[in-house]
């Protein structure tokens, strides 16, 4: 057992329709009781009733039934996959992904793969993954499986979420009891050790989170209130205001007061797996934990916060207009892909929450609150619980969601934020905000009407000392062998310069979008490898599809592949048609097939397997109308095999041809390709050997069903001495001539 595989044994499940009588239950991640207590596995747990604080995945056997909860924010996700009364569910998509591939059929969803190259930080998908065949399910959802009848359903769960008038007694209520909720649980946790961390910066949501800290009864310099003074993004000008804030309220920055002792990982496949498993093709930042710490670390963050604050107050139209506008960076296609995201799932946010179109700026709003709350904060505290980082998050609690974020009187949706920090530390509202920001007088003013309609009558309790019994573990020995700081982004920058990684991106994306993806890394400071981590979910899903790589849990041992296969363009030990040209020369041997699924906007083709890697698979804008969309391949092996699953119900039409090659005044030269076979499930089409070349193309028309996989072989070689000419017209360029005269010379000498 390897070291990743011996500390995620447990942390990961897959719940497959076939084999549900060895389901066991347990409680994955942790929950937060209201008391202050952190449950685990083994602790005394039966579901909280959807109460949902903490980072877990709850799955009960009760007899003949199987129920699976998951906390509030849906942090780790569920993944489902079906096919027809088959079923199977995990906790990680790639879990999933790994299982599932070696038993079915599975594609790759092309539009997601594109948006997701796109985005700055983490997916806006509220349901799709990186696969046409699993979805995510939401997150306010109990699943319900029965094992006799191997039925799988989903439960509403309705979290009122922003269903109680802030202006009221029982609005005030419900913040006093987050309140004390929550500043029991920090007293708990110190009661039991020193390992607190939180954050504070020049933002909101560290200060409403800080006042939590203010009141709990607490020595502040026994803890560390983490503050990054660097000159990456805006944190010079946090850590001028936090210093502020600590000068006043008499604590200090960056104590190192902290007692955790990681366990520093010798592995670089646990470092890597650790956050992969986790975030890849998700999230776009990776937070590599290089060792697990031996006493946890309780660190205290304000995740969500932009949920109960005015923050992503934006139209749809404005909201696509900024998602499509940062993917025209990279191409028309990945542009165009994007909308269709993005569209979608603001569509999708409209119905689940049943908007009215007057009040289109809230859409926006939902989808971060389902997206960005779940892939960044979400993913980002499995990730650190994976290191024995307890990441909580009193701004994410669904208690504190229930609150409306206005009232009839103030129409500013910062009046929560001001209530709570003039309810419970009125002395934060006296700092500046970072970036110029600032809540509004007149908010200010009407939260100090509404505390003093309902006053804040704090009760009084006594100062947690310092912890009676804190066990900590001996600090570990550092192993001979251990992952530096920095080793896991070398290795993977290293793997995405490779020419047969390249080759195998451009298998479906062109090679311009690679190279300004490799050309932005050094022009950035801050997480500068976030678009290869996107390239890297996204061949690992198409080679999944296409079953062209190893079945292995390692992320490692699968990227270390690209490092020993030859180049993509020039090698030849699996190619003998490939090797026996120059690369200069093997254009000329290169086939070029085009496929299109006619029937209506919707039809498109994916593509279930290829045999050669090398090849390069687009999807031109050229090839898309209202009739439907398709793809371009191009491959100099010499044969071929790929299988295209079609979306929608038509006609498949295939042009076989030679590729676009033009002379330097644009003329195109006519490159005749030699196709000795071409089969159609099985079915010979070609009877003898033919030469088409791009304008003179073989066409074939063949109907199609919505789902249909249809099985496609080809095989060819460059126009020589032993080609039937069949009454083709001579080429008339001198270049064509003088080309043609070089390969026959070449094969003569051969």
């Amino acid at each position: 057992m390897t070291e990743f595989e011996a500390l995620v044994k447990n942390e990961y499940f897959v719940i497959d329709s076939e084999n549900l009588e060895n389901v066991q239950s347990r409680l994955y991640g942790y929950v937060l009781s209201d008391d202050g207590k952190v449950l685990q596995d083994g602790d005394s747990f039966d579901g909280h009733q959807h109460s949902g604080t903490g980072s877990y995945v709850w799955v009960k056997c009760d007899g003949n039934h199987i129920s699976i909860e998951q906390d509030f924010n849906g942090c780790y996700g569920i993944y489902l996959f079906k096919n027809g009364e088959t079923f199977v569910c995990s906790n990680s998509f790639w879990v999933l992904v790994d299982y599932v591939s070696k038993k079915y059929p599975l594609t790759v969803d092309w539009d997601y793969a594109r948006a997701f190259i796109a985005v700055d930080l983490c997916s806006i998908s509220y349901d799709r993954t990186l696969c046409n065949e699993i979805v995510t399910l939401p997150r306010d959802v109990e699943i319900n499986i029965d094992k006799t009848k191997k039925s799988f359903e989903l439960k509403q769960i309705d979290y009122a979420e922003q269903s109680i008038p802030l202006s009221s007694k029982l609005g005030m209520d419900f913040l006093d009891s987050w309140f004390y909720k929550w500043t029991e649980i920090i007293r708990t946790i110190k009661s039991k050790t020193n390992n607190i961390v939180t954050d504070l910066s020049g933002g909101f949501d560290s200060r409403m989170v800080l006042a939590l800290f203010l009141n709990a009864g607490i020595d502040l310099n026994k803890i560390k209130i983490n503050s990054i003074n660097d000159e990456k993004h805006c944190h010079a000008a946090d850590y001028r205001i936090a210093s502020e804030i600590a000068r006043h309220f008499g604590f200090t920055l960056n104590n190192n007061v902290l007692k955790h002792y990681p366990q520093k990982f010798k592995e670089l496949d646990t470092v890597i797996n650790n956050s992969f498993y986790v975030k890849l093709g998700f999230h776009k930042q990776m937070y590599f934990k290089y060792g697990k710490n031996t006493n946890t670390l309780f660190w205290f963050c304000g995740a969500g916060g932009e949920c109960v604050r005015d923050y992503w107050n934006q139209t749809t139209a404005e909201y696509s207009d900024k998602c499509t506008g940062k993917a025209s960076r990279y191409s028309n296609e990945i542009k165009e892909s994007t909308e269709k995201i993005t569209d979608s799932m603001l569509q999708k946010m409209k119905e689940k929450y049943n908007t009215p179109n007057e009040s289109d700026a809230v859409i926006p709003f939902n989808l971060y609150k389902e997206t960005r709350c779940r892939n960044h904060f979400g993913k980002e505290i499995v990730e650190s619980y994976l290191a024995n980082i307890f990441k909580l998050a009193p701004l994410l609690d669904p208690h504190l969601r229930k609150l409306q974020l206005k009232d009839s009187d103030c129409n500013d949706r910062n009046l929560l934020m001001a209530v709570i920090l003039d309810r419970y530390c009125p002395d934060l509202l006296n700092f500046d905000f970072e970036g110029g920001r600032f809540i509004e007088s007149s908010t200010i003013n009407h939260a100090k009407n509404i505390n003093g309609r309902f006053p804040f009558n704090k009760v009084q309790k006594e100062i947690v000392s310092e912890p009676k019994e804190q066990i900590l573990s001996k600090i570990p020995e550092t192993p001979e062998k251990f992952v530096k700081v920095g080793e896991p982004d070398a290795f993977l920058l290293d793997v995405f310069k490779t020419k047969s990684f390249r080759g195998a991106f451009t298998q479906v994306f062109s090679p311009e979008v690679y190279d300004k993806i490799l050309n932005a890394i050094p022009l950035s400071n801050y997480f500068p490898n976030r678009d290869v981590y996107a390239c890297i979910a996204v061949v690992k899903m198409m080679q999944a599809a296409q079953k062209s790589q190893k079945q292995s849990n390692s992320f490692v041992s699968w990227l270390d592949c690209f490092k020993d296969l030859p180049d993509y363009q020039d090698s030849s030990a699996d190619n003998p048609v490939r090797g026996k040209f120059s690369a200069s020369l093997s254009k000329f041997c290169t086939a070029r097939i085009d496929f299109k699924n006619i029937g209506g906007q919707g039809n498109s083709l994916e593509v279930a397997s290829i045999s050669d890697k090398g090849a390069n698979c687009t999807y031109p804008a050229w090839l898309k109308n209202e009739q439907g969309s398709g793809l371009k391949l191009q491959s100099c092996t010499g044969n071929i095999d790929i299988e295209l699953k079609c979306i929608g119900s038509g006609e498949l039409k295939i042009w076989l041809r030679g590729i676009d090659l033009r002379d330097k005044n644009g003329t195109r030269i006519p490159i005749w390709i030699d196709y000795t076979a071409f089969r159609i499930d099985g079915e010979a089409i070609l009877k003898k050997s033919e030469l088409f070349c791009h304008d003179k193309p073989f066409v074939f028309v063949k109907k199609i069903a919505d789902g249909q996989v249809v099985k496609i072989h080809a095989e060819w070689k460059p126009f020589d001495s032993q080609s039937v000419w069949k009454n083709q017209p001579e080429p008339k360029s001198n270049q064509s001539i003088s080309i043609l005269s070089r390969i026959k010379r070449m094969l003569h000498r051969r």
